[in-house]
């Protein structure tokens, strides 16, 4: 994993609560709620990137084990909440940019309930003339 593909990721598994905010309006508990949920997930990942993987400022090796993750020094509670601040806004960020694909998609399976890979392929790929965020040639 580098640096940039860990920052994707931290930022993927913001994906489900930034979608409910853009097309519900609110946060459910579905994101979060325990250390296997997707904030839960987060959270451990940021943890990591800190302090075992040396993304973070310091060079030394030093794993937070789970049951000590609620009494992390604040400086590093800091930093985790920054890397999670900022996947979050990029999660939403991509949602934003990405709704009208995301509206597409739900109105196919409303009208046939599945799509096979092809189908989801030409509904991503097809011309975006009905995006919005499309700039008038």
């Amino acid at each position: 994993m580098t640096p940039d593909i860990a920052d994707k990721e931290l930022a993927m598994r913001f994906g489900g609560s930034a979608a409910e905010v853009a097309f519900l309006g609110n946060l459910s508990t579905g994101s979060g709620g325990s250390e296997h949920s997707d904030l839960g997930g987060a959270t451990a990942l940021a943890i990591d990137l800190e302090q075992e993987y040396g993304f973070g400022t310091s060079l030394v090796f030093k794993p937070v084990a789970a049951a000590d993750r609620h009494r992390m020094p604040d400086d590093l509670r800091n930093r985790v909440e920054q890397r999670l601040r900022q996947a979050e806004e990029r999660a939403r960020s991509v949602v934003k940019a990405n709704r009208h694909l995301v509206e597409r998609i739900a109105a196919a399976l409303i009208e046939r309930r599945e799509l096979d890979r092809d189908a989801l392929l030409k509904l991503l790929t097809s011309d975006a003339s009905d995006d919005p965020n499309k700039e008038a040639s």
